[in-house]
C-alpha cells in the first residue's frame, strides 16, 4: 500500500495515462487522516521532512485531480451531475475500466475531449462539502486516527529515506 503511493509521491513519470490500481486515495486536511487516506501535516516547518511530504502531497494531488478531470472529460458517467448509483466497489471497479479504456484511447492517438464551461460549473456545485468541525470522535474514529497517523509517518520516513 505505502509501496503504491511512494511511486506517485516520488514523482514517476505518469505522462497523460491515468493512474492505475491504487489503494490509497490523495485527500487534503477537509478529510479526516486515516490508513487508506493521507492528509497533509498541519503546521509543518517547509524544509522539514514533514514539509517536504506536504510538498509532494500537493503535487500527488494536483496529480490526481488532473487524471479524474481527464477520465471525466472522456466518460462522462463519472462527472458529479450524473451520479452512479452504485456501491463503493462496483463504483470503483468502474472507474478502473474507464482509465484502462482511457489509457487504451491514449495509446491509439485519440485526443480526450474537453468538458463544456457547464459541466465543470456542476461539479463544482456538486463536490462534496468538508466534514463538519463539531463531528463527534468516537473511540473507533480515534483509533483510526492514530493508525492513519502511524501511516503517514512511516511514509515520512520512507520518503526522507529515498531523498
Amino acid at each position: 500500500m505505502v509501496g503504491q503511493l511512494m511511486m506517485l509521491l516520488s514523482g514517476s513519470n505518469t505522462r497523460s495515462k491515468c493512474i492505475g490500481k491504487s489503494s490509497r486515495r490523495d485527500s487534503d486536511a477537509g478529510y479526516p487522516l486515516r490508513e487508506h487516506l493521507m492528509t497533509p501535516v498541519e503546521n509543518a516547518v517547509e524544509d522539514s521532512p514533514e514539509g517536504r511530504y506536504n510538498i509532494k502531497h500537493k503535487r500527488a494531488r494536483n496529480l490526481v485531480e488532473r487524471a479524474f478531470g481527464v477520465l471525466k472529460s472522456r466518460w462522462r458517467c463519472l462527472l458529479a451531475a450524473r451520479e452512479m448509483h452504485y456501491a463503493p466497489r462496483t463504483a470503483g471497479r468502474i472507474t478502473i475500466a474507464c482509465a484502462v479504456l482511457h489509457n487504451m484511447c491514449t495509446d491509439r492517438g485519440l485526443d480526450t475531449p474537453n468538458l463544456s464551461q457547464e459541466d465543470i460549473n456542476i461539479e463544482i456545485i456538486r463536490q462534496p462539502s468538508s466534514l463538519p468541525s463539531s463531528a463527534v470522535v468516537s473511540q473507533t474514529s480515534a483509533a483510526a486516527l492514530n493508525q492513519g497517523r502511524r501511516t503517514r509517518d512511516t511514509l515520512i520516513q520512507l520518503l526522507e529515506r529515498t531523498r
